[in-house]
């Protein structure tokens, strides 16, 4: 040991080799926490699979979707598309009862046949004019 008390020959080199401990350490800590998410991700499917055995078949089979998604700030839930029926419904998790709860449920067939719905100018028609006039697109 030196006259600081450090095995390192400055305290400089000390606090270098600290910061790549450190490194080390949330490195290693976020990977043990990706592995135990990915399991526990795992093991939601085969719950869910085991629950609904038809729609895990289905959704093998290319049929359903299963999304999980955020739907405020503290409220998590899963949308389920049905690619064949064109059919989608969001679920809603209440952890506080251990349910899930059915927020909406909607066939989007007819939805996906329209051209231009609720959009702000320019519109895709107005567009398609600018573009034969050869005029400048311009931001608004």
């Amino acid at each position: 040991m030196n006259r600081k008390g450090s095995y390192f020959g400055s305290s400089s080199i000390a606090s270098a080799l600290w910061l790549v401990a450190l490194g080390l350490a949330v490195n290693a800590a976020v990977m043990v926490w990706t592995h135990f998410k990915s399991d526990s991700a795992d093991a939601s499917n085969v719950v869910m699979a085991a629950a609904m055995p038809e729609l895990s078949e289905s959704r093998h089979a290319g049929a359903v979707q299963v999304v999980p998604t955020q739907i405020s700030a503290t409220r998590w839930g899963v949308v389920l598309v049905n690619m064949r029926t064109h059919v989608m419904a969001v679920y809603r998790f209440v952890g506080s009862q251990s349910r899930i709860q059915l927020m909406a449920s909607r066939d989007f067939q007819s939805d996906l046949q329209l051209k231009d719905f609720n959009n702000l100018p320019p519109t895709p028609a107005q567009v398609k004019a600018m573009v034969k006039a050869g005029k400048a697109l311009t931001r608004p």
